[in-house]
């Protein structure tokens, strides 16, 4: 994949080989230090599209080295490498979430200052209504789908609410990580169905269409 960071040409590489970084499935990735290989800030099986940590704590100097080395393999046999990077991860260089070096991208980071990420937590209110004139309704169903992945929300409602009075209303609310490295549209449609004591059951749905997410960066390096 395109790499796009404004690190120099001489502060970052990167080589694939037998095919590049897969597109889907895993890899096993390992992030040493280019001057220390033994100093090891990651090592573990990664799905495409998964988050993984790089830690210099344990390592033998508790902190980054100037330069880090990004190995993709196939599996953890470390037999068939598939992508190799090296990225200057000093304080002389700016590091600046979504950048990307080969199939790797900088998400989140942690200094003394604090914690910066590309990820929001967004929250949905959804108001539940019971419309009808004479039965109370006992909530048994609540789902809602954000870009075809539903999330069962039944439990997000105190059971003392899941029985709703005629004219009564429930908010219930609903917390969703909107991934800001990627502007996209996200569709979410609810779903609710609830059953009277004379077992009738109604059901209802509700949707909301929104964009999110900060513009692509230009590309800049292979």
């Amino acid at each position: 994949e395109q790499s796009f960071n404004i690190q120099e040409a001489d502060k970052f590489t990167c080589t694939d080989f037998s095919g590049g970084a897969p597109t889907e499935g895993s890899a096993w990735l390992t992030v040493t230090s280019v001057k220390d290989e033994s100093d090891v800030y990651f090592d573990g099986e990664v799905r495409v599209g998964d988050l993984f940590t790089m830690f210099a704590g344990n390592t033998n100097k508790g902190k980054f080295d100037a330069d880090s080395f990004f190995y993709v393999y196939s599996d953890s046999s470390k037999t068939n490498l598939l992508q190799l990077s090296s990225v200057h991860t000093s304080c002389s260089q700016n590091l600046f979430l979504k950048d990307k070096f080969g199939s790797v991208q900088l998400l989140i980071f942690e200094n003394e200052f604090g914690l910066f990420t590309c990820f929001v937590q967004a929250t949905y209110g959804f108001t539940l209504t019971n419309q009808g004139a004479a039965n109370s309704g006992t909530i048994v169903e609540f789902t809602s789908t954000t870009n075809g992945i539903t999330d069962d929300c039944l439990s997000a409602i105190p059971p003392a609410d899941t029985t709703v009075q005629p004219g009564d209303t429930v908010v219930v609310d609903k917390q969703v990580l909107i991934d800001m490295t990627v502007r996209q549209e996200y569709n979410t449609v609810a779903y609710i169905r609830a059953e009277t004591p004379m077992g009738f059951s109604c059901d209802d749905t509700a949707s909301l269409q929104f964009t999110a997410g900060n513009p692509n960066l230009p590309s800049f390096g292979i």
